[in-house]
């Protein structure tokens, strides 16, 4: 891991740089609320969208040197990349989704068929098909060869959210302003799972790069993690102080995820989910992005949180740990007062970043999860039913007392 990005109501980019040696960036240049962002695969490019309904790509350095684009004619709601880079996408209040290529950039086609706002957009993993999430309460498959609407599904009943594609390309995911969570099977186009996942809106999804799990956070200020092979509630983490507004997982192997919230700031959690049968309390371990505590005071907070109230809106970036665990350290430039992190998103590098080693600042408590039964169909997902529900009497989860 090697930077997380932010964006914020307060119209600013921030860049979270993970080495000692290097502060964090700010980068100002819209003129509204910032909505996503998102790293090109290289990470030498981060795209951002904004309310004052343009599209930013960025240089991740200090100069912090920006291009701007402009096509939509309303708020620009989601950015994403191909995985090669060379295309760029964009969904936007004006009813469409534009692709642009990259270097350049150039407009290349806009897919139009929504009623309503485009909320979320995303490139399958071999940049073929474009997966898109709308306020008219559809998602919307298209090719990207000939710029058709291929399959609309229908199952939710409010807004769509937030849209994800599964690693394998072979099945899809929405989260909706309606508590719920789908996953389909783009080859059958059947409904696979439906999660009754939160007690309000749906704000962001997202597949670990293994494809086992499911990473979810809404307004009722929880990060659910679900179990794709049980269809059963792995973990939850009801740690920002309101809505959550955004989640994402570091790319293969996913040893990281980050969160941002209307608390006005950046969570970055260690992720074992990638070992099979990890014990429970060691599946999540995380550290806060704010300032108002040292690195010898971080390992003993048992919320995860200073002992100190920060500034509002503060955050501040990740510092390598010696000894007893991750430090959290202060910077002078943070996201400002009362504006809520609207969307994260992670630059890593291949190695394992040495930032996380020591003893956790937070240990949870998760439900075991039991094996699939044995008599499932296979599923063409997971080994699971077809159609499997989420128990929606999941008991809540919360961490040990501190000792």
């Amino acid at each position: 891991m090697k930077q997380i990005a932010s964006g914020s109501l307060d119209c600013n980019v921030m860049v979270w740089n993970f080495k000692s040696s290097m502060r964090a960036f700010r980068y100002h240049g819209h003129k509204d609320a910032i909505t996503s962002v998102k790293f090109a695969p290289s990470g030498t490019l981060l795209a951002s969208a904004s309310k004052d309904r343009s599209v930013r790509l960025w240089i991740p350095n200090v100069h912090g040197k920006s291009t701007v684009l402009k096509g939509h004619l309303g708020t620009v709601r989601c950015v994403d990349f191909s995985f090669n880079g060379r295309l760029l996408l964009s969904g936007s209040d004006d009813k469409t989704v534009k692709i642009w290529s990259m270097p350049g950039p150039h407009f290349l086609s806009s897919l139009s068929g929504h009623i309503n706002w485009v909320r979320a957009c995303c490139f399958s993993p071999d940049a073929r098909l474009v997966l898109s999430g709308s306020d008219d309460r559809t998602v919307k498959l298209w090719s990207v060869t000939d710029n058709s609407c291929i399959q609309t599904f229908h199952n939710h009943t409010s807004a769509i959210t937030t849209v994800a594609f599964h690693p394998s390309g072979t099945c899809v995911a929405a989260g909706s302003a309606d508590h719920t969570i789908n996953v389909w099977d783009i080859r059958t186009n059947q409904l696979l799972q439906h999660y009754p996942a939160h007690e309000d809106v749906v704000n962001s999804i997202a597949f670990h790069p293994q494809g086992e799990f499911l990473l979810s956070c809404s307004n009722d200020s929880k990060i659910n993690l679900w179990d794709l092979t049980s269809g059963l509630l792995s973990c939850s983490a009801p740690f920002h102080v309101g809505p959550v507004n955004s989640v994402c997982f570091s790319t293969s192997p996913g040893e990281y995820f980050g969160s941002g919230g209307a608390d006005n700031l950046v969570y970055v959690w260690k992720c074992n989910v990638e070992k099979a049968h990890v014990p429970a309390r060691d599946l999540l371990t995380g550290a806060v992005l704010e300032p108002g505590t040292s690195a010898a005071d971080a390992p003993q907070l048992p919320t995860g949180r200073p002992a100190t109230a920060p500034p509002v809106g503060a955050a501040s970036r990740l510092a390598p740990g010696e000894g007893n665990g991750p430090s959290v350290i202060p910077t002078d430039l943070p996201h400002g007062p009362r504006s809520p992190v609207q969307a994260a998103q992670f630059h890593h590098q291949q190695q394992r970043s040495a930032a996380q080693n020591g003893d956790p600042l937070r240990e949870f408590q998760n439900y075991p999860r039991p094996p699939p039964p044995a008599t499932s169909p296979p599923s063409p997902l997971l080994p699971q039913p077809q159609l499997q529900q989420a128990q929606p009497q999941m008991p809540s989860f919360s961490a040990p007392p501190p000792p």
